[in-house]
């Protein structure tokens, strides 16, 4: 994914737009990677800051194919960022750029060559970060039963209730009538 910035790259404050619809690859997150059900739609803007410095922002959208973590139902996951990176002019001739004052604040900075800025790293890092620790196809999935692996989605099994947790055992002396008010069964 790369930006074209030969038209702003010599006069400070211009900016470019553009639209790029690419593919990115796999993007890993939580231990896991995911793979794009199609391409990656990212709008950005590259504006000349002065001193061959570019400062790109954006936002970027995916459709991710994932695997519930509650059913174990393939679906598909759609992931938005934004995403902000300040780019400065790499030189070419191999020797390390001074910075301003000689402190090392270019830390955060990203370099670029000639007339192009690759936002590709910048795109799959900010996508990574807004997957979900947890993947979810619905928020009122049931997952699956615990005792034959059924996925309680597609209708209840025929299991019998779990027991209790013996803890609580004293709870199931207690009843409640239809006006929600609890007695003790004696």
């Amino acid at each position: 994914m790369r930006i074209d910035i030969s038209t702003i790259k010599d006069t400070r404050s211009a900016s470019v737009e553009v639209e790029l619809c690419e593919s990115v690859g796999h993007l890993g997150a939580a231990g896991r990677e995911l793979i794009p059900s199609g391409p990656v739609e990212v709008r950005a803007r590259a504006t000349n800051t002065g001193h061959g410095a570019m400062l790109v922002q954006g936002k970027a959208r995916a459709s991710l194919k994932a695997t519930c973590d509650r059913c174990l139902a393939p679906f598909d996951l759609g992931v938005e960022s934004e995403f902000e990176q300040q780019y400065k002019n790499g030189r070419d001739d191999g020797r390390p750029r001074q910075t301003a004052g000689g402190d090392d604040s270019g830390q955060d900075e990203r370099e670029y060559h000639g007339d192009f800025i690759d936002i590709g790293p910048e795109v799959r890092e900010s996508l990574s970060l807004a997957i979900p620790m947890k993947l979810v196809c619905s928020d009122e999935c049931r997952g699956l039963c615990p005792s034959c692996g059924r996925n309680l989605n597609e209708g209840l099994c025929d299991c019998p209730a779990a027991p209790g947790d013996i803890r609580l055992a004293a709870l199931l002396d207690i009843g409640f009538r239809e006006n929600g008010k609890a007695d003790r069964k004696d």
